[in-house]
């Protein structure tokens, strides 16, 4: 029973506490370590922009890594019935951006994380779309 739990727990991407921040209510989705910078909404669109300090495990260490924090939040969507419909990204300087489509049922989701001038610093906005994106491309909404 004890390696049940064990294997459970390594399957959580993110442990809920006082050091996450809540990036979609919508969603429930939630970034450990990060401190909110503003959060406001466009229509359905939640923006979150938000910096991790320089001694956080979850900061990425280079522009590539902003992949892996988008990976991140993937992992949540999919532990709430989310499938992988597409995914884009450009991790060249200055250009940093990730976007990921996923779909449950006929609800979907976009999600467009990208880099803010500020080191360290990113702005996150979680969409409503339509399940299934446009043939051949992945927009974010």
């Amino acid at each position: 029973m004890r390696w049940l739990f064990l294997l459970l727990a390594g399957c959580a991407p993110v442990f809920l506490g006082a050091d996450t921040l809540p990036v979609s209510q919508r969603y429930g989705l939630v970034l450990p370590e990060a401190k909110l910078i503003a959060r406001l909404e466009e229509g359905p669109v939640e923006i979150t922009e938000f910096y991790f300090e320089p001694q956080s495990g979850y900061r990425p260490r280079s522009v590539a890594e902003i992949r892996r924090l988008g990976e991140l939040l993937q992992g949540q969507l999919q532990a709430r019935g989310f499938v992988f419909r597409c995914e884009r990204y450009n991790l060249l300087l200055g250009e940093a951006y990730w976007v990921l489509r996923m779909q449950r049922g006929s609800e979907g989701v976009g999600l467009y994380l990208r880099a803010l001038e500020r080191p360290d610093a990113y702005r996150l906005e979680v969409a409503l779309t339509a399940p299934q994106p446009p043939l051949f491309q992945c927009p974010p909404r």
